[in-house]
């Protein structure tokens, strides 16, 4: 993870790493429980739609593994927006504007980082290295 990003950016851009992280990982997992609470009993490949949108979604919010998170979750949507996953209409987002902007949210933030408000940041972060000073003897 620290080899990806070489910053984990604080303040205002800190702060807009963490709103675009929780925005498009909010509407991924509100997404992911539309489809898996459907009238319907859902099939098994809405089922696993639903849990891969709630558990990439869930990685977004926490910020945890959140490269990789977000860019499967880009490739999900991007799936259902092109029709490469058939999901009965309409899609969990209710709109192909708003599978893009979720596809286009999350390649962002593949492509930008967790920034300093994210579980990555606290486990491969800035480190401080105390080095004592050298004795004498």
């Amino acid at each position: 993870m620290r080899a990806l990003f070489a910053t984990f950016p604080r303040g205002w851009a800190g702060a807009g790493l963490f709103l675009l992280r929780a925005v498009a990982g909010v509407s991924a997992v509100i997404d992911g429980s539309r489809l898996l609470s459907s009238g319907a009993t859902p099939s098994l490949l809405a089922w696993a739609e639903g849990a891969a949108l709630i558990v990439f979604g869930g990685a977004l919010v926490a910020g945890l593994l959140t490269p990789i998170a977000a860019f499967l979750l880009s490739v999900n949507a991007l799936g259902i927006a092109l029709g490469w996953i058939a999901i009965a209409p309409p899609g969990p987002t209710g709109s192909l504007q708003a599978t893009l902007f979720l596809v286009a949210m999350s390649a962002t933030v593949a492509l930008a980082g967790p920034g300093a408000y994210s579980i990555d940041a606290r486990l491969f972060g800035r480190r401080e290295i105390a080095i004592p000073p050298a004795s004498r003897y």
